[in-house]
């Protein structure tokens, strides 16, 4: 999602509740939010939370 123009993406933010770009919202199998992350974020603090570590 480009964060120059919000307003064409506004579903989504309002349905994942995104106040702040960039923000990460990783869900479960299942689909359930199983945490978030607003601001710059490394690959490896991604990787570490898609393989159940830090939150």
């Amino acid at each position: 999602m480009s964060t120059r123009s919000p307003t064409k993406h506004m579903g989504y933010l309002q349905r994942y509740r995104i106040q702040l770009m960039p923000t990460q919202v990783f869900f479960d199998a299942e689909g359930r939010e199983t945490g978030r992350h607003m601001g710059k974020i490394s690959a490896d603090e991604i990787v570490a939370r898609l393989d159940g570590g830090a939150r």
